[in-house]
């Protein structure tokens, strides 16, 4: 099959080797007998594709620099190739979808096989990595940041009117220099970047605006994830084993109070989007969840400064001073919101479990999942 393949080019030096999509076509139609071959010929094809989505992908996460690489590099690769296998074999039998272009299925398994592996081993960078892309793609009502394709498969991060206007720094331009200096030493630029202001604790939003202020020119997607995850001290949980099994690492007790200001921060940061997210639900339905909410969340928003008891009643489109006069009853039963808005508590029933599906959906997206939602 083949054989027949590279005869059909008419001339021996026209072509080193067929193409991808040439060699998927050869592999669908083999015999049994044919399709090893033509499988392994495939996979030889595209493994220098996927080696560079590898090689592109896990040294943005600064894990290049750890004595492991190659290692990690060899497991990812095999992963893939495992991976496009399966695929392969569901397209050749029926089983699974038509492939039209095999170097995209490709390239999209190799960025899941590290999505994955990501998803298990740094959870906080892969948490990190999945609120930029949201905040680029899906709040462009709340930033004027984007996300965007530039030539081949880059992805480029910046300001809205860079994109239209193709921006790109000169050589030797001011911009560039400090786009080098960020990605060489992050740490060093954050001083000049956030000289009045603790990084760690500022919001993603702002943290990227101020960034981008400073930098004046787009920057790759995997290196802002990059940059972002060291100048905000992004750290995944470790164990320290105590050297009894009842005692407790001097080192652990201060991961720990480490630990429970991250969660605070947080905290702080879910409650910044559920109050966003509020205000996009209709007046009904965030009406029928706000009175309702459980575990004192409600009462959060002012007690952290996000938002006053005025303006929650804005939100809920009533009285001040009547939301004033319910707040110490709160959570209010379904019977009382559905006097209020003139409905059953049936009904109220259907408009908090909507209202909930709607949050949890749009929060899954930013990485939050907390169990009030469900």
């Amino acid at each position: 099959m083949l054989d027949l393949l590279r005869r059909k080019s008419g001339v021996e030096n026209a072509r080193a080797s067929p193409l991808p999509g040439e060699l998927l076509a050869s592999y669908l139609r083999a015999s049994d007998g044919d399709a090893p071959a033509c499988l392994e010929a495939l996979l030889k094809a595209l493994t220098p594709r996927i080696e560079g989505i590898l090689r592109k992908e896990w040294g943005c996460t600064g894990r290049d620099r750890s004595g492991n690489h190659a290692d990690d590099l060899d497991d990812l690769r095999s992963e893939t190739l495992l991976r496009l296998i399966r695929r392969l074999g569901e397209a050749r039998s029926g089983t699974g979808e038509a492939i039209r272009d095999v170097e995209a299925v490709a390239a999209l398994l190799a960025g899941q096989t590290v999505t994955a592996r990501l998803r298990r081993e740094r959870p906080a960078w892969t948490y990190l990595s999945n609120r930029i892309r949201y905040l680029l793609t899906r709040c462009g009502d709340r930033t004027a940041l984007t996300l965007w394709r530039g030539d081949g498969a880059d992805r480029w991060t910046g300001w809205r009117w860079w994109r239209t206007e193709g921006k790109s720094p000169r050589p030797e331009s001011d911009a560039l220099k400090r786009r080098t200096q960020l990605e060489a030493n992050s740490q060093q630029c954050s001083g000049w970047i956030f000289p009045d202001e603790d990084p760690v604790g500022l919001a993603l939003l702002p943290f990227m605006e101020r960034l981008f202020r400073w930098l004046d020119t787009p920057l790759l997607l995997p290196r802002l994830i990059k940059v972002s995850a060291e100048i905000r001290q992004v750290r995944e949980a470790t164990r320290i084993e105590p050297e009894s099994p009842h005692e407790v690492h001097p080192l652990e007790r201060v991961s720990d109070a480490r630990g429970e200001f991250v969660r605070q921060l947080e905290v702080r940061e879910f409650l910044r989007d559920l109050w966003f997210e509020l205000g996009l639900l209709p007046l009904r339905q965030r009406t029928a969840l706000v009175l309702t909410l459980s575990e004192g969340v409600i009462r959060l928003l002012p007690a952290e400064g996000l938002a006053s008891l005025r303006e929650i009643a804005a939100l809920l489109e009533m009285p001040a001073e009547e939301l004033a006069g319910l707040w110490p009853d709160l959570p209010l039963d379904d019977r009382r919101v559905a006097e209020r808005l003139h409905l059953q508590p049936r009904q109220v029933i259907v408009l908090r479990q909507n209202a909930r599906d709607r949050l949890r959906r749009r929060l899954l997206k930013l990485g939050w999942d907390y169990p009030w939602l469900k």
